[in-house]
């Protein structure tokens, strides 16, 4: 084979290659299919990967959050209740100390009293287990205590504080009638006979009543902090997955331009190969008419 007929097959073989990538690149102008496919640009494949692991794994917390937050709202109505109930033991208390002592009217208040007092003990163990971590004491069950979510990357978590509210010590501190205060029970009752309560005694009790409710407000209004927290966490974690979504969108958009300038370089490359090939044809012409 002469050196001729070697650079035309050469240049014959380039022509083809470049033939074949102007069809592909024109199929590509006409589709709209991407420039750049994860096969011919690995880093754009990584960071596409890389953002759709990370929205799965925001997407994971912030469905933590929202458990976590739905927890946080029963324990918030629930803390709502109890002061609801507290407001109406006042008012029951306030009754009875208007009412003469020793009269039906004074003991029918301290029963009442004492029944608002085992509803107040009930609302401390919600059906929710989230709930129930957060307003029950951990010596009445064993799973009570601060509730830890998981919010984010690099261990961040949001804790959720244990706000007890049974009527014992470490909750709400509230004796039934006729016995001592919970967190001193050697003590002497607030009210030592409810058939013969005396104004001290119950002035005594509307008292206590009135600490448990301060104490309500607290707890909720440190309840309503953390469900902040997690309402906080959740609107960044969706801004971010938002952010992340739109980020893959952009990266998944065809570069038209980017395309047709390559296409064009292809056309001038395809062109200089074919004037190639004819430079062969005419370059042996002219050997074989110089023989003759």
């Amino acid at each position: 084979m002469d050196i001729n007929q070697v650079g035309s097959l050469e240049t014959l073989n380039d022509q083809k290659q470049i033939s074949r990538r102007m069809a592909k690149t024109l199929d590509r102008l006409s589709s709209g299919a991407l420039v750049n496919s994860a096969k011919e640009d690995p880093i754009k494949w990584n960071d596409l990967q890389g953002l759709k692991s990370a929205i799965g794994r925001m997407q994971a917390y912030s469905e933590n959050l929202q458990r976590g937050a739905g927890s946080v709202r029963i324990a918030l109505d629930t803390l709502e209740v109890s002061a609801g109930h507290l407001d109406e033991v006042k008012i029951v208390l306030e009754s009875g100390l208007a009412a003469p002592q020793g009269s039906r009217a004074r003991t029918t208040a301290l029963e009442r009293y004492n029944e608002l007092h085992g509803l107040l003990d009930d609302l401390a163990s919600p059906k929710d287990l989230g709930a129930r971590k957060l307003l029950d004491d951990p010596a009445r069950f064993p799973a009570a205590g601060p509730v830890h979510v998981a919010a984010g990357e690099n261990g961040f978590e949001i804790i959720l504080k244990n706000q007890p509210i049974h009527t014992g010590a470490g909750g709400l501190n509230l004796p039934l009638a006729g016995d001592p205060l919970p967190d001193d029970p050697s003590g002497s009752p607030l009210v030592a006979d409810p058939a013969s309560a005396s104004d001290e005694e119950i002035g005594n009790l509307i008292r206590q009543v009135g600490y448990a409710r301060e104490l309500v407000s607290q707890k909720s209004e440190a309840l309503a902090v953390d469900a902040g927290a997690i309402e906080f966490a959740e609107s960044s974690n969706a801004a971010f997955i938002e952010h992340s979504e739109s980020t893959i969108s952009d990266l998944n958009v065809p570069d038209v331009e980017a395309e047709a300038v390559l296409a064009q370089a292809l056309s001038i490359r395809n062109s200089l190969a074919t004037y190639g090939l004819s430079g062969f044809e005419e370059t042996k012409r002219l050997v074989l008419s110089l023989i003759q």
